[in-house]
């Protein structure tokens, strides 16, 4: 009988150790609880998709915690929270995407980040701000990816006291530089675009500005603009819509495939491609022969951004290839070297 007791206590002892192991590994895999101690469930609104040999995205390397799906938020700004617990040396900075606009993170070589940022859509009634994060890399690789989160904003209860009123300070191709009358009362400005129904953050001003520069545009857009001014609770307080456009310019269309070389540009000049992707598919970009500093960016022709290139007077070539989806986009070469220079470029399926 005492052998029996002893076997059966050294079972159950083996069990609880096995459900102890088992918990143990369950809270290791459940993220940044036991990193950060509880309360901090960074692991909880994660968003996660597959990974494999082809360099699909792996967004398991975040995890998130606000804004939370569906949360409401009734000032003019929120914090963006996460964790990567991936290699952080590796990461240059983060990318936070929302609703059209994108705001760069410089790496701090720390794993956690809590940032108070603005650009978020907040308007009378409520607005849902879809966005997501990303991680690069010093080669300007996506090392990985959180996407498919939201929340809603809502400015509604403000002070109600707006500028009386914003006008086209001047504009050219890419740009629109807008004014309005300053509201004593404020502790700063929000400026939104609204393009064909989309509404979009541009950008935010301390108290004293009462003035904006809208550049990175295309030519021959039309945006309305409206400007909130932020009172003492951080509440936003919107004026109406006021409509401007960016000046036309020359472009350059493409028929595929295409070969321009020796494309000349000017000191702080910017030359427009635009091309036509009849059906989703992978687009190739080669840029060569360098002589200048420069960047290349590519938009779609209602203006969201898709693709940054940095070109570095290094006389190497960018290469860039590109799943797009159906649609026109701009191909926007710029130099900003002081001086003209040149180059060649290629484009083709």
């Amino acid at each position: 009988m005492y052998g029996l007791a002893l076997f059966e206590e050294d079972v159950m002892y083996k069990k609880i150790f096995i459900i102890s192991m088992v918990l143990l590994l369950a809270i290791a895999l459940s993220g940044c609880d036991v990193l950060f101690g509880s309360g901090d469930e960074y692991s909880k609104y994660a968003s996660s998709s597959s990974s494999d040999s082809t360099g699909a995205i792996n967004s398991d390397l975040f995890n998130i915690q606000a804004p939370v799906n569906g949360e409401n938020i009734y000032t003019a700004s929120t914090h963006f929270k996460w964790y990567y617990n991936g290699d952080t040396s590796k990461v240059m900075y983060y990318r936070i995407f929302n609703e059209g606009s994108m705001i760069e993170i410089t790496n701090e070589g720390g794993a956690f980040y809590d940032k108070e940022l603005y650009n978020i859509v907040s308007i009378p009634g409520g607005h849902q701000n879809n966005w997501f994060i990303e991680a690069v890399d010093t080669n300007w690789n996506i090392l990985a990816r959180v996407e498919n989160l939201y929340f809603n904003c809502d400015a509604s209860g403000g002070t109600n006291d707006v500028p009386s009123s914003i006008w086209e300070y001047n504009s050219g191709p890419d740009f629109i530089h807008i004014e309005w009358n300053p509201v004593f009362s404020n502790q700063g400005y929000k400026i939104y675009g609204n393009q064909s129904g989309k509404i979009f953050f541009v950008g935010n001003t301390g108290f004293s500005m009462n003035s904006f520069y809208h550049g990175g545009l295309l030519p021959d857009m039309s945006i309305q603009y409206f400007v909130t001014s932020i009172d003492g609770a951080g509440k936003e307080n919107p004026s109406g819509p006021y409509g401007f456009s960016t000046m036309p310019a020359n472009f350059y269309p493409v028929t595929f495939p295409y070969t321009f070389v020796s494309q000349l540009i000017m000191d702080w000049e910017r030359l427009y491609y635009k091309i036509n992707v009849p059906s989703n598919q992978q687009v190739y970009i080669k840029l060569y022969d360098l002589s200048y500093n420069g960047e290349f960016e590519i938009f779609r022709a209602n203006g969201e951004h898709v693709h940054y290139q940095n070109m570095h007077q290094d006389s190497s070539s960018e290469e860039i290839d590109l799943t797009l989806e159906a649609g026109d986009y701009f191909i926007v070469v710029k130099n900003y070297s002081g001086s003209s220079g040149t180059y060649s470029i290629n484009i083709h399926f």
